[in-house]
């Protein structure tokens, strides 16, 4: 009977063990990663988003009206998260508005600087004339990439006038044609 009770409790003892054995000293499971898309762009300023540019009238009979202004407020700031072998482009364009007659109104953006990281676009090599309400690439091939909140970071843009260059463009010049634009920067995929 001892020995049965034995046999007993070594098989029990065998049993146990064996379920125990049955586990692994390792398990896993899934984890889902995830990278969103992003495609963010604004306007910041140094010190107001609406810009004026005039220009200057003589102050002696029999000199003409100066376009020499310009305007460097304004700041292009970018988030942007793209796929396999994308890229983004900012364009720019006039939606509202005319610019008067004689006169250009061009935009440039400036080589990036900020707190910012990542694929940087590229910037236009020459200024855009706005006249045309044409959309306008002013940066191509930003990738993943921030610019950095705020004026000061991202890309200074430069507005300036001029007098056109078309023929008679002074004699076409009216005070009656001063008028505000709007202008609209979009963030899109190439």
């Amino acid at each position: 009977m001892k020995f049965s009770k034995l046999v007993f409790a070594a098989v029990i003892f065998i049993a146990t063990t064996s379920t125990f054995a049955q586990d692994t000293e390792k398990d896993s499971h899934s984890l889902k990663l995830g990278v969103p898309q992003v495609a963010l762009l604004d306007i910041e300023s140094t010190a107001a988003k609406a810009i004026s540019l005039k220009a200057t009238a003589p102050t002696e009979a029999g000199e003409k009206v100066e376009f020499n202004q310009s305007n460097s407020d304004l700041w292009l700031n970018y988030s942007s998260i793209v796929g396999n072998e994308s890229s983004r482009a900012i364009t720019v364009q006039i939606t509202d508005g005319d610019v008067p007659s004689g006169i250009d109104l061009t935009v440039s953006a400036n080589k990036y600087e900020g707190d910012g990281e990542g694929t940087m676009g590229e910037i236009a090599e020459k200024s855009i004339v706005l006249n045309n309400k044409k959309a306008t690439n002013i940066i191509k091939g930003i990738g993943s990439a921030y610019t950095g909140n705020g004026a000061k970071n991202g890309h200074n843009l430069t507005y300036r006038i001029t007098q056109s260059e078309d023929k008679d463009a002074y004699a076409n010049l009216n005070f009656d044609e001063s008028t505000t634009l709007t202008i609209t920067y979009t963030l899109s995929d190439n």
